[in-house]
């Protein structure tokens, strides 16, 4: 029984209401056939045969055939018999007036003619029997007549029967295949087409489809409330759609990595810049275990954990971590989510490196600034003894002159030879040294000069400048310094100039454009000096060649080495702030990336890097010749 329920339960609806409409309809025509056989039955037995044994008695009582039957019992029979020829008659007899039978025929011994009339009698209150009186004779007493049917009906009625029975079956499982042609129709077929329609959107994610309406009774109102609902789903989606990429359009926007956790320690959300510093697509992230993402979020985990039990925020900051092979720190703040998934964790990550090498920039610049205003107090401080200095030799030159009146009468006065005292000078070598000391005091008095220009850094305004005055100042200073750093041999270097001495002034800032220059020239001698430690060929020369060309509206400088070049990967860096190839104590890594900032944002020019590992390396600066302000520094 359960499981007759259970099948019952997996037929379709078509197919349910099939079977009830066909075990109706089945029902009906059984019971239909039955009542018509049973109408028919009582039919004939009740009115049809009553009537015809009638008829049969009305022919045997008529004169004609009353004489016949008097002639003689033989006569009789026969006549009886011809009227047994009718398929309704078993039994047929003549009955004179005192009881006994005249003559009498049956077409079976099982209906055998009764004897007796009394006998006969006893079958007249059956309607398949009849019992009447007969006048044979007039004057006489009346014979009786017995006509008794056949029990049974004739094959021929039953064949008819059965035959209109089959005809009325066939009638009804032709209305019961046409009733459940329309129901598959007008029912099922609409219903299937809204479940199949019900199960598509959600299997497809589309809530554009609709229902076909195919008529306009209940099933067609039932589509349209469907579609209706359909429609506000639509809407409903969206907006949330919508509003779902507006939020994730804001989470990937943010300059922070944005991270989601469960309580399981896997990641529900993954932003664009989580993605990025990771190098890890956001399908690859999403519900893995938040330490295979992020190997560097193991300190935190502590955190994290208070964050889910306490709710409340939690932050590192400087947390040290390799991202993509670079040295990297983070500030990683946690906080609990609020709303419906309240039970995650979100963790923001932001990269703070560069920060943190600003901040450093900054306090270099500041003590670079510092010393920059030692250095300018002391070049004041020296500048005023090599005034002495040279003011002094140059009044010892005068008073050693022939040409002075004053120097010839002092030597007259004193009986001395104003000339051989000229010519002592010269012969002991006392003139070319004074010659000597009054060179060097002036190019003392020049670098002096120079490092008091350059570090006059607080006039910010862009002033009009000779380009090639300032580039031989810059390598004036430069050949100096290098003089006095053991690590940097001035003399295996050969500096070369090609400048364009028609350039127009230029505008910008010198000091810093100085230090630019000299970062480059400083780099270019490491570089060289690098070569020339590894270098097999004796005859190799340091050369150092600095051009500058106008192009466009804009003016080039390069400053070029044959040093030991740089590799692609060092390449791509060397701009970057506090990179540096040099060994602990040799630099900062802060030259280059402090150049980039005074061309790039001071002077909105630009700087580019072309090298070959051990060919050597070319700088280029790209300056406007406009009087764009430059921002102030940092």
């Amino acid at each position: 029984m359960v499981q007759l329920q259970r099948f019952w339960s997996r037929l379709s609806v078509s197919r349910k209401l099939g079977f009830i409409l066909t075990s109706v309809v089945l029902l009906l025509a059984l019971f239909a056939g039955t009542l018509l056989v049973t109408a028919a039955t009582a039919l004939s037995r009740d009115v049809y045969l009553p009537s015809n044994l009638q008829a049969i008695h009305n022919l045997l009582t008529t004169p004609a055939v009353t004489r016949a039957l008097m002639e003689n019992p033989d006569s009789a029979k026969e006549t009886l018999r011809a009227a047994t020829r009718y398929p309704l008659v078993a039994v047929i007899g003549l009955y004179r007036p005192d009881g006994s039978l005249y003559a009498g025929f049956s077409h079976s011994s099982e209906d055998a003619v009764p004897d007796r009339l009394t006998h006969a009698r006893q079958q007249q209150p059956l309607n398949d029997a009849l019992l009447e009186p007969v006048n044979m004779l007039s004057g006489t007493q009346p014979w009786h007549l017995y006509i008794s049917a056949v029990s049974t009906l004739p094959p021929v009625f039953y064949q008819r029967m059965i035959l209109a029975t089959l005809l009325l079956f066939g009638c009804f499982i032709g209305l019961v295949l046409l009733s459940m042609q329309l129901t598959r129709r007008n029912i099922t077929r609409p219903v299937q087409h809204l479940i199949k329609t019900a199960r598509r959107i959600p299997k497809e994610g589309c809530y554009a489809q609709r229902a076909k309406i195919s008529s306009e009774d209940e099933l067609g109102d039932l589509c349209r409330s469907f579609n209706h609902m359909l429609d506000h789903i639509q809407a409903r989606d969206r907006q949330l759609t919508s509003i779902k990429a507006y939020l994730n359009a804001i989470i990937d926007s943010m300059p922070s990595a944005i991270v989601a956790v469960d309580k399981d320690y896997n990641i529900t959300r993954w932003n664009r810049e989580a993605a990025a510093m990771t190098n890890t697509p956001r399908h690859q992230a999403l519900q893995k275990p938040l330490q295979d993402m992020l190997t560097f979020i193991e300190p935190c985990m502590p955190a994290i954990a208070e964050a889910f039990s306490d709710h409340a925020i939690h932050q590192e900051q400087k947390v040290a971590a390799t991202l993509q092979g670079n040295a990297t720190y983070l500030d990683i703040t946690i906080y609990p989510m609020s709303g419906p998934a309240g039970d995650d964790v979100v963790i923001r990550i932001d990269d703070v490196t560069r920060r943190l090498k600003m901040e450093e920039i900054m306090v270099q610049s500041e003590k670079m600034m510092s010393v920059g205003g030692l250095a300018a107090g002391m070049a004041h401080e020296i500048n005023n003894p090599l005034g002495a200095i040279i003011q002094g030799i140059q009044t010892v030159q005068r008073r050693l002159s022939l040409d002075l009146e004053a120097n010839r009468e002092v030597a007259d006065a004193l009986e001395l030879d104003l000339q051989t005292v000229n010519q002592y000078l010269q012969q002991r070598g006392i003139t070319r040294f004074i010659g000597n000391i009054q060179d060097a005091g002036i190019r003392a008095s020049s670098i002096v000069s120079n490092m008091l220009q350059f570090s006059r850094s607080s006039d910010r305004r862009l002033q009009p400048c000779n380009l090639t005055e300032l580039v031989e100042r810059t390598i004036e200073i430069a050949s100096t310094d290098f003089e006095l750093r053991p690590e940097l041999d001035f003399h295996q270097l050969k500096i070369t100039c090609d400048l364009d001495t028609t350039l127009p002034p230029i505008y910008c800032i010198q000091a810093e454009i100085q230090q630019v220059l000299l970062n480059l020239l400083k780099n270019a001698a490491q570089a060289i000096q690098q070569r020339s430690g590894t270098e097999t060929d004796i005859a190799y020369q340091g050369l150092i060649t600095i051009t500058t060309r106008k192009i466009g509206e804009r003016v080039m400088i390069s400053v070029e080495d044959n040093g030991a070049g740089m590799s692609e990967d060092i390449k791509k860096r060397i701009f970057e702030p506090f990179y540096t190839t040099k060994d602990v104590g040799m630099g900062t890594g802060l030259g280059l990336s402090v150049s980039y900032f005074i061309i790039t944002n001071n002077h909105k020019g630009s700087m580019f890097v072309s090298s070959q590992s051990g060919q050597g390396s070319c700088f280029t600066l790209k300056l406007p010749m406009g009087t764009t302000a430059a921002p102030s520094r940092l």
